[in-house]
């Protein structure tokens, strides 16, 4: 130490000073990357959202499609469920669905939804409409059996589309979480 107290005035100032410096610019750099960080988390917390209110919407649609065959069995309106039909975006859906999912549990509930949606879509435009169209005196036993299987299918696809969104929702708490903790860091720092 004997070293320091031997150098000039003026080079123990500088050093000081370019020590404090580089301090200032340490606590700056991390800052900003800090920061960086934070809005990294912000920008993937909205996606998580905008994801889930995607999720949301796809589940109107299964209850839209089980509203096509109500529609069609009560109100015999049958010509209008086959253009209902035609206008759905099946496979637009199911791809969306199957985009949203990231990990294993996701993508296990995208695959069912997109297996019961499929049987779902495929039980009314098979058996649901030609039934009601061809036949002059409808089997009222058979169309409650149909009924019946497409509310499984609905339920089934509820059950999977809910898997997704439980599983987003814990994806935002935990981002939530990681965003307030760097946060808390960066200001504790920026405290010091």
């Amino acid at each position: 130490m004997n070293w320091f107290y031997n150098l000039k005035v003026k080079i123990k100032l500088i050093t000081g000073f370019g020590a404090v410096v580089a301090l200032f610019v340490a606590v700056l750099l991390y800052q900003y990357f800090t920061l960086d960080d934070l809005a990294n988390l912000q920008d993937a917390g909205s996606k998580r959202a905008f994801d889930t209110e995607r999720v949301m919407h796809i589940e109107m649609r299964v209850d839209e499609l089980y509203g096509v065959a109500a529609d069609a069995i009560i109100n015999n309106n049958i010509d209008e469920a086959i253009q209902s039909l035609n206008n759905k975006k099946k496979k637009k859906e199911i791809s969306e669905v199957k985009s949203l999912a990231d990990t294993d549990e996701e993508l296990k509930a995208a695959e069912e939804f997109s297996t019961t949606y499929k049987e779902m879509f495929n039980t009314i435009k098979s058996e649901l409409i030609p039934t009601l169209k061809n036949n002059t005196v409808v089997d009222q036993s058979y169309i409650r059996t149909i009924d019946e299987i497409l509310d499984e299918y609905r339920e089934k696809a509820s059950v999977s589309i809910a898997v997704i969104s439980e599983s987003l929702s814990n994806e935002n708490k935990a981002g939530d979480k990681e965003y307030d903790d760097s946060s808390s860091s960066a200001r504790s720092s920026l405290i010091v």
